[in-house]
């Protein structure tokens, strides 16, 4: 760094601190400009600092002036807790200020490490304090934009929250997020403010910049306003998911992880990019799962639910490479949670109780119906994405997939199952024949597909999938011979995904036949006749399918 000035840089450097002095309200003292507006001179010192960037780093004086001048204007710019008057208190001149406070975190805070740490904690204040909410979006909009870019908010986490003695700012801006998020539970018009929400993430699917109607009531404004923040933070959280999985996709590139599809899957976790993502998700994973699963819960919006399944799945599989299994558990849990709407006990009797119920029948087809809505089916599809990218690594965690697949397999069988467009009453048949049931399809054949594509796993993962369907067979074997028809339908899923894993795997049968005998054996043994023919039929299934393998050719009919 430069001490010495050239003339000219001398020049810039008194016209710096005048630009400087007549924005925090002084006069000049080189410049002969009796009276410039502050916002004027703030707007020429937000070109200068984001456009010469090299010159207040290679230069002292300039970097001194900005440190002790240029920041000590922002600071007090920005405090909340006196009455600016005049100028300085418009919106106008307050989003100046936010947007250089923005520039000096984003282009400086390596450099001026204290004042950005004061700045970004005056910034997560701001958030919880009662301000008119115009100054809210204002600095929601900057956090945002700090969450969006991954590059500053990698800078930021390794700034910051990785050395002990500065403060946790990207853990804090996240809390800060979902506080906002959380601010629909106690709204009065939540149900309104959801829907506008929605109606947000759904102009920005179609890349439709949303707009207020322009005579809308206050009461409108206010509604609209209240989803702005709910909506900046929102964007702001799954930035900070998408940036995660983007440095994680990074470090997987530069060979500091394993790569999901490797043939061994060795507990690999070395490199500065690898331990900062996994510092990234241990610090923030637990607020970001309440935020989306809360909104997720509320929200009916196909363009909502989608963005948020999108942060779902990316979060998951980085957790997946990173070997983060308690939040990768966690998420995978909370997905499957969101697949099948299966009413529980209390839903039944009340539908059972209805007076609208006339006749016991249709009392009883109520009671069994499950019906998929868009969202349970968008909910299976990032499931399955899931668990294909991570086939190789979910281990003992295929048992919460495999819960959610076998009550899928039931779905699909059942009379009483269908997706919302459709009407339940609507028989079976004609469903299946009008082409309107084509997410049953879809499903079920995604289904198959996962087990199928067993023969690309390493022999490791495809043993973990066998012992988690046994795992779950298990678990409705009693020594009672009566079993309920969902105990059945479980054991029966698992004895028909084990038979499917085998004939896919022929080419490697040695390794894995043990481990699918045993359960057949296991299950023929049991007091219910039922299992014992399942067991037999399925056991005689297998030993045809490996006798008529191609490693069987060869040998004599004998």
């Amino acid at each position: 760094m430069r001490e010495d000035l050239t003339d000219v840089g001398k020049l810039g450097l008194r016209l710096l601190e005048d630009l400087t002095a007549l924005a925090a309200g002084g006069s000049a003292r080189w410049l002969h400009a009796q009276s410039l507006h502050r916002t004027f001179a703030l707007d020429i010192l937000e070109f200068v600092l984001s456009t010469y960037v090299p010159v207040f780093r290679a230069l002292l004086s300039y970097q001194q002036v900005l440190r002790h001048q240029i920041c000590s204007l922002l600071m007090t710019s920005l405090r909340t807790n006196v009455e600016l008057e005049g100028e300085a208190g418009e919106p106008a001149f307050r989003r100046l200020v936010l947007r250089l406070v923005a520039h000096v975190i984003r282009l400086y805070s390596s450099s001026l490490v204290t004042e950005s740490e004061v700045f970004l904690n005056m910034l997560v204040k701001v958030t919880r304090l009662d301000l008119p909410l115009w100054h809210q979006i204002l600095v929601l909009e900057i956090l945002r934009g700090f969450c969006v870019e991954a590059r500053t908010l990698r800078s930021l986490f390794q700034t910051f929250d990785i050395n002990p003695t500065n403060t946790n700012v990207v853990e804090n801006i996240v809390k800060a997020l979902a506080l906002v998020v959380a601010t629909i539970q106690a709204s009065d018009s939540s149900e309104e403010t959801l829907a506008a929400v929605a109606g947000m993430f759904s102009s920005k699917a179609k890349g439709i910049e949303w707009s207020m109607d322009t005579d809308a009531s206050n009461a409108a404004v206010l509604v609209a306003s209240e989803a702005h923040t709910i909506t900046l933070a929102l964007e702001g959280l799954l930035g900070v998911v998408f940036t995660i999985a983007t440095l994680t996709d990074e470090a997987l590139d530069a060979g500091e992880l394993e790569s999901p599809r490797c043939e061994v899957d060795r507990l690999v976790c070395s490199g500065q990019s690898a331990l900062l993502c996994v510092a990234m998700v241990n610090s923030t994973w637990l607020t970001i799962l309440d935020s989306l699963s809360l909104i997720l819960m509320r929200s009916q919006g196909e363009a909502i639910i989608l963005e948020i399944l999108k942060g779902y799945q990316a979060f998951t599989q980085a957790c997946g490479v990173l070997r983060a299994i308690e939040p990768l558990n966690s998420f995978l849990a909370s997905l499957c949670k969101f697949t099948i709407n299966n009413p529980n006990e209390g839903e039944k009797r009340s539908i059972l109780l209805s007076p609208g119920s006339k006749k016991p029948e249709t009392s009883m087809d109520q009671r069994d119906s499950i019906i998929l809505t868009p969202k349970n089916v968008q909910a299976l599809r990032t499931l399955f994405n899931v668990a294909h990218r991570l086939h190789n690594i979910l281990g003992p965690s295929w048992v919460l997939v495999l819960e959610t697949l076998a009550a899928l397999d039931r779905t699909i069988h059942s009379p009483h199952a269908s997706t919302q467009e459709v009407s339940a009453s609507v028989s079976r048949l004609s469903r299946d024949t009008s082409g309107q049931y084509s997410d049953f399809h879809i499903l079920s054949s995604l289904n198959s597909q996962l087990f199928e594509s067993s023969a690309l796993m390493n022999v490791a993962a495809v043993k973990s999938l066998l012992s988690a369907l046994h795992q779950l067979s298990s678990q409705h074997i009693s020594g009672n011979s009566q079993l309920s028809g969902q105990q059945i339908g479980s054991i029966a899923f698992s004895v028909e995904r084990m038979t499917s894993i085998l004939v896919n795997n022929l080419h490697r049968v040695e390794s894995i036949w043990d481990q699918i005998a045993a359960h057949h054996l296991e299950l023929a043994n049991c007091p219910n006749p039922q299992l014992r023919n399942m067991a037999l039929d399925s056991l005689d299934h297998s030993i045809c399918s490996v006798v008529g393998s191609e490693k069987f050719q060869g040998i004599s009919s004998a």
